[in-house]
């Protein structure tokens, strides 16, 4: 916005303040009692916290002061004066996003300056009190209600290493995080801040933002790209690959993703950040396996071949007038990201078989080995289970299944019939099954804690019946002893 000395710049007679003039393309402006601009600090500066906590103390001091009735705008914007400078993402958008809500609080002041300052009761008047009213409401709910969204931009702007669901977390808080600052720069094209400078002027707020937005996502694409790009993954180190570089490849496909790039306008924000939120997801294998170095899955060819196809379609899309659409790449990455967390299928065929070997056993033990079935239930129905990526916990689940199809393989060879002479043998099988019981107790209260009272009842009343049965069953036959049938299942 350029400065055309029209009534928001110059002085205002009578006010007794200096108007601020306000700019779009640089809306910083001297304070009126002389001081230095009102400007964050430069995000291409000095690093040292001390000069950083030097530029904000004089940004904080030369905000205009105001009236009682700006007084909540003030403090919000000397607020985010000190928190925007710790940020370590989105550091140049956050930077022309203070600039520009500086602009606008400074066009309030400028339209209560002309009110302040009048003399007869003109339409002007008018016009500038029916402005600065109906701006400052929703200016003072904008500013309040960015806190929590914006807190996110602290943390590194590049995952480091950790699981496969943390780190799609990681990256879904990204997106999250990154359009807050679109919406809140596109909040400012309303006609309640608008209507505040004349026509001649315009804070071009979403074209400002974008653009600044535009070159923290290069710079965030040229981290990713430099990290993958030194990772020292090797080709070999994929399991089942053979002589094929997948690792070579994907690398070489992220430096031609970030090429690509380079030419996405800063409008096509969305497009730019689907490429950036990708090459994230390309990192994921390689931030994994530092994270795991025994999680076998992530070195698999399976996720490999899908790393590299992923790649190969996100350079296609970042290319310049892509034929992809997005809700397209949306697909491709739902397809990479199933392959990503597919190691919860390992689980799955073991339950079932699980399930299987329940119909291959007898009373007394059928209602128990249910009921151990049913914890497994428990423990699949849990979202913390479903994205259990630590190597150590994995293993005492595997361990642990394998030692449930153990159990439920012995009771079928060893509880063959409704014998009262294998009493010896069921009692060590269901000293066995306590066991276990106890120890999928545990894994119940650690994953899904809500479910331990339901589970366990299950349980005990399986074995309730199991009892039951089998000494009625007992009974039943000592009643019929001369039945051939039930004879043959029992000695009396």
């Amino acid at each position: 916005m350029s400065d055309t000395g029209d009534s928001l710049s110059g002085s205002d007679a009578g006010s007794g303040r200096s108007t601020p003039s306000v700019e779009g393309s640089q809306p910083e402006t001297a304070h009126e009692n002389g001081g230095a601009p009102n400007v964050l600090p430069d995000p291409n500066g000095s690093t040292d916290p001390n000069a950083s906590q030097s530029e904000t103390q004089k940004t904080i001091a030369t905000l205009k002061e105001g009236y009682p009735a700006t007084a909540l705008i003030k403090v919000l914007l000397q607020h985010y004066g000190i928190d925007f400078p710790k940020y370590q993402r989105n550091i140049k958008t956050s930077h022309k996003l203070f600039d520009l809500w500086k602009s606008v609080y400074e066009a309030i002041l400028t339209h209560m300056d002309k009110v302040e300052g009048a003399t007869e009761l003109l339409p002007e008047s008018w016009d500038s009190f029916d402005k600065y009213t109906e701006a400052i409401g929703p200016f003072e709910a904008l500013l309040l209600g960015l806190e929590s969204p914006l807190a996110d931009n602290e943390k590194p702007a590049v995952p480091t290493k950790d699981g496969v669901q943390a780190l799609i977390t990681f990256m879904g808080n990204w997106v999250f995080n990154r359009q807050k600052f679109i919406t809140a720069s596109t909040a400012l094209e309303d006609g309640t801040y608008t209507a505040l400078f004349d026509q001649a002027q315009s804070l071009d707020a979403a074209a400002n933002v974008k653009r600044a937005l535009n070159e923290d996502d290069t710079k965030v694409l040229q981290e990713l790209n430099d990290g993958i790009k030194k990772h020292g993954l090797k080709d070999s180190d994929i399991s089942g690959s053979g002589s094929e570089k997948l690792v070579t490849d994907v690398k070489n496909k992220v430096q031609a993703i970030q090429t690509a790039a380079s030419s996405i306008a800063p409008d096509e924000h969305e497009r730019m950040g689907k490429v950036v939120h990708a090459v994230m997801a390309i990192y994921i294998p390689f931030l994994a396996r530092d994270n795991d170095l025994e999680n076998a899955h992530i070195i698999s060819k399976k996720v490999w071949d899908a790393a590299k196809a992923f790649a190969e379609e996100t350079e296609q899309f970042a290319q310049k007038a892509p034929s992809m659409t997005i809700e397209t790449f949306n697909e491709k990455w739902e397809t990479y990201k199933k392959i990503l967390l597919g190691e919860v299928g390992v689980f799955a065929m073991q339950i079932i078989s699980l399930m299987r070997h329940a119909a291959q056993v007898r009373r007394p033990f059928f209602g128990r080995t249910v009921g151990i079935v049913r914890m497994w239930q428990a423990l699949t129905e849990s979202d913390k289970f479903a994205k259990e990526e630590r190597a150590s916990a994995r293993k005492t689940l595997h361990a642990l299944l394998t030692e449930t199809e153990a159990e439920f393989k012995q009771t079928q060879k060893d509880v063959i019939s409704f014998d009262q002479g294998l009493k010896a043998t069921v009692d060590a099988r269901q000293a066995s099954y306590t066991t276990l019981v106890d120890k999928l107790k545990t894994e119940v209260k650690n994953y899904n804690p809500d479910k331990l009272t339901k589970v366990s009842q299950q349980y005990d009343k399986g074995a309730e019946v199991d009892d039951e049965h089998l000494k009625k069953f007992h009974a039943f036959i000592k009643a019929n002893e001369q039945a051939a049938v039930l004879k043959a299942q029992i000695r009396v």
